[in-house]
């Protein structure tokens, strides 16, 4: 067992320390709740019984903090670490839920959705969008260049039902299993391989302009694979199609994809637990690929030269937008292209979390969480310093603080918290959110608050639990201890009138 303990640890700080971080979810490893088990399968909640009822989760990033955006937003935006400004969120939708336990076991079930968004435009495109191919001074750049390839916009929704099993080894020792079937229910992306605009100088004084592209809009879901797809035209009139009753039959054709998730929880002592969970992974070639039925690409290619173009031209002057569109159409088109594609790829969320607690008692532990989190949405890694704790029987309190990265650039930090409130005898209402804890920023020696401010949490839902008959055996005996202290001092007192 201590060559096991060792093994775990090494894994749990070599996690720790590499750049897999977690989802902003104060959920994880949280006592009572349910829906920890859907983040760590093996989680330690000590329920009996538990009927998960609709619930919400979701979470959302800018690509950079509000304090980069204050000010010249012109300036400011060129002068971004980040290729572009946008943003993106991932929210699970909860359903409903049954849990029950059995002997050494846990099973359960759970039903839920995952919607993901995301949008970016390239700062050099915004830039353009304030400047035009003026440059820094002002005056119109002859050798302008400008790359907006940093652009997409996505969409998904995607049904999920949850079959797990814990089983607990031993006192120290718990493990557990999920199999997850996933069905699409539909989604949209476009992807921006290339999107470029140049100007050249030309001998005579003029400029050459080159736009130059190459993009791919997919429909997941959406579009029937019999569909012909002949123009640019056809695809948003086969995707309304597709939207009225033919979605329906579409969507009960659709594939379902499977994943597994499989975790960890083990008490090497009294005061230390480790924890450890990689969820999504495919069960099959197919699962990877998403298993997508009647989803469909359209991949458009287009370059454009415009020799003539001076610093004289004004959009204002119609004589120049007549001459400039009659050259567009008639000589200056030197490739345009539509075709149909194969869909962009598809994937399940994946994530991986490991944490390390340290028990200060029995209602309180802190501890290091960290976690990797990939959506259509985006990448997601984070690693905090946590607590959860009991506020007496009703109230239960977990909060972190966390530093982040999205889609491999440096986040700024922030703190969370999730309340867990017993407000009748079986029931109990989560909520929580970070919108009100981002940490201060810094602008040229300014304290700016919330300037920090890069992402949101929202988490509320209700659940029916029962805890394991230990909590009530142990306050009976708690409450008879009191009963047996009592009556032990009123026989002391009564000894000391006798003598």
């Amino acid at each position: 067992m201590k060559k096991f303990a060792t093994i775990v640890s090494a894994v749990v700080w070599g996690m720790l320390l590499n750049p897999l971080q977690a989802q902003n979810l104060d959920l994880y490893q949280m006592k009572g709740n349910p829906l920890s088990l859907l983040q760590n399968p093996a989680a330690r909640t000590d329920l009996r019984f538990h009927m998960s009822l609709p619930g919400l989760t979701t979470q959302g990033n800018m690509t950079t903090p509000l304090k980069d955006l204050w000010g010249n937003v012109g300036q400011q935006i060129q002068g971004l670490s980040a290729p572009n400004v946008g943003l993106a969120s991932a929210t699970d939708i909860e359903l409903l839920g049954l849990g029950a336990q059995r002997k050494k076991s846990y099973t359960w079930l759970q039903v839920g959705a995952e919607v993901d968004a995301s949008f970016h435009w390239d700062k050099d495109l915004i830039a353009f969008g304030f400047y035009g191919m003026k440059d820094a001074n002002g005056v119109i750049d002859p050798n302008y260049s400008g790359d907006f390839s940093s652009s997409d916009f996505g969409l998904s929704a995607m049904g999920r039902v949850t079959l797990g099993r814990q089983q607990k080894i031993n006192d120290k020792l718990r493990i557990g299993l999920a199999i997850q079937a996933n069905r699409l229910l539909g989604g949209f992306r476009w992807d921006v391989n290339e999107w470029s605009l140049n100007s050249t100088q030309t001998p005579v004084g003029t400029n050459s302009l080159n736009w130059n592209s190459d993009m791919q809009v997919s429909a997941f879901g959406l579009i029937a694979d019999g569909a012909q797809l002949d123009s640019a035209l056809d695809f948003p009139r086969y995707l309304i199609m597709g939207m009225l009753p033919a979605y329906l039959n579409m969507l009960k054709a659709q594939k379902n994809s499977y994943s597994m998730n499989i975790g960890l929880h083990y008490e090497p002592s009294n005061w230390l637990i480790l924890s450890a969970a990689v969820n999504g992974i495919p069960l099959s070639g197919g699962s990877k690929g998403g298993g997508i039925l009647n989803s469909r690409s359209l991949r458009w290619q287009s370059n454009f030269t415009y020799d003539g173009f001076s610093a004289g031209f004004s959009p204002q002057d119609t004589g120049s937008w007549a001459y400039y569109l009659t050259n567009l159409q008639s000589q200056v088109v030197d490739g345009f292209q539509i075709e149909g594609a194969p869909a962009a790829s598809f994937y399940a969320p994946f994530t991986a979390h490991t944490a390390a607690y340290v028990k200060l008692n029995k209602q309180h532990q802190v501890g290091l969480h960290a976690a990797h989190v990939r959506r259509l949405a985006g990448l997601h890694q984070s690693i905090g310093l946590a607590y959860q704790g009991f506020m007496g029987r009703k109230l239960q309190l977990a909060t972190s603080y966390r530093l982040h990265r999205w889609s491999g650039l440096q986040g700024a930090s922030e703190f969370s918290t999730v309340l867990q409130h017993r407000i009748m005898p079986w029931t109990t209402l989560y909520w929580g959110t970070n919108l009100w804890l981002s940490t201060p920023g810094f602008q040229d020696g300014t304290l700016l608050l919330p300037g920090n401010f890069q992402s949101w949490q929202v988490t509320a839902g209700l659940n029916v639990t029962l805890f394991e008959k230990r909590y009530q055996e142990e306050r009976a005996a708690k409450k008879a201890a009191k009963q047996q202290a009592k009556m032990d001092k009123k026989a002391a007192k009564r000894a000391e009138r006798t003598l």
